[in-house]
C-alpha cells in the first residue's frame, strides 16, 4: 500500500455543478455531491528528481470541499505546470458552463 501525499497538490476555487453535469456524477455511482474540486497534482519525473510533472483532476465534492480521493471523476495526461494550470482553467470553464458531462463521458 503507498502514502498518499498531497505536498503538490493545489485545489482550485469549488464550482458548483449544473444540472447537465449532475447526471454525470450519478452514472458515476457517486453520492450526491453540489460541488467540482478541481486540483493540479504533481509528481517527480524521476524519482529523487527536483523536476516535475502534472496532471489536473477533477473529484465530485461537498461545499466544504470534501470528497473520495481514491476515484477521480476525471484525470488528465500529464502538462508541464505552466500548461496545467491553463488546462484547469479550460475545466473550470466547461464546468461553470455546465459541460464538463462533455469530457467525463
Amino acid at each position: 500500500m503507498c502514502a498518499l501525499h498531497f505536498g503538490d497538490f493545489y485545489q482550485r476555487p469549488l464550482i458548483p455543478i449544473g444540472e447537465q453535469d449532475r447526471v454525470t456524477v450519478l452514472k458515476s455511482g457517486k453520492e450526491i455531491h453540489t460541488h467540482w474540486l478541481i486540483a493540479i497534482e504533481g509528481s517527480e519525473t524521476n524519482k529523487n528528481s527536483a523536476s516535475f510533472h502534472w496532471k489536473v483532476v477533477v473529484f465530485p465534492s461537498d461545499c466544504n470541499g470534501s470528497f473520495d480521493f481514491s476515484v477521480p471523476l476525471y484525470v488528465s495526461s500529464f502538462f508541464p505546470f505552466n500548461e496545467a494550470v491553463a488546462y484547469a482553467k479550460q475545466l473550470e470553464k466547461m464546468a461553470k458552463e455546465d459541460e464538463f458531462y462533455k469530457l467525463a463521458n
